[in-house]
């Protein structure tokens, strides 16, 4: 199911319309996820995604860069929802406005 439209909100509700800008968004049907993308900055988040995994769960992932400072992966690990961590991201397991809002409020404390 297409949820672009959920992550416009997600974006606007965390806060994170406030610091990165958008790049375009997608939904790839095939692999059923939807995606946010943001125009590239020094912190190189890449995008914002909720994948529906075959199983009827939610899964909300934070793309970045391999590029991406150290500390926003390492911030990253330290949240409680963390399902697991990629080289480039990390996976979310529950509401996805929590760990955008703790992206937002991650990026801004580095502005």
């Amino acid at each position: 199911m297409d949820r672009t439209q959920w992550l416009a909100e997600i974006y606007r509700q965390s806060g994170l319309d406030q610091i990165l800008a958008t790049n375009g968004q997608r939904y790839f049907e095939k692999q059923r996820f939807s995606k946010l993308k943001f125009v590239r900055t020094d912190f190189r988040v890449r995008s914002i995604e909720i994948w529906e995994p075959k199983d009827g769960t939610t899964v909300f992932r934070i793309h970045h860069s391999d590029q991406a400072p150290a500390w926003l992966a390492e911030e990253m690990r330290k949240w409680p929802q963390l399902r697991t961590t990629a080289k480039f991201g990390a996976t979310f397991d529950g509401d996805p406005l929590e760990p955008a809002t703790a992206l937002a409020r991650l990026l801004a404390s580095k502005l």
